[in-house]
């Protein structure tokens, strides 16, 4: 599984600092959920995704990052 930042609005993912490309192989894999989520609290969350592309299939399953950074806050508090 690749851990990917996607852009909710125009659908293409983080490659590096600046440059967003269409194709998720191309995009830059975080390697935990943990790792993409501290990077992206720098940027603004608005309209940012968190992507998750699986290995054994075209499937690409998205979160949006404020979502994603509520969940995490409310398991904390559990």
């Amino acid at each position: 599984m690749r851990v990917l930042l996607r852009k909710s609005t125009t659908a293409v993912y983080y490659q590096e600092e600046g440059k967003w490309v269409s194709n998720p192989e191309k995009g830059f894999d975080f390697g935990s959920i943990h790792q993409a989520m501290e990077f992206a609290r720098r940027m603004s969350p608005e309209g940012i995704e968190l992507a998750l592309a699986f290995d054994s299939s075209s499937l690409i399953s998205a979160v949006s990052l404020k979502a994603a950074q509520a969940e995490v806050s409310r398991r904390r508090l559990s």
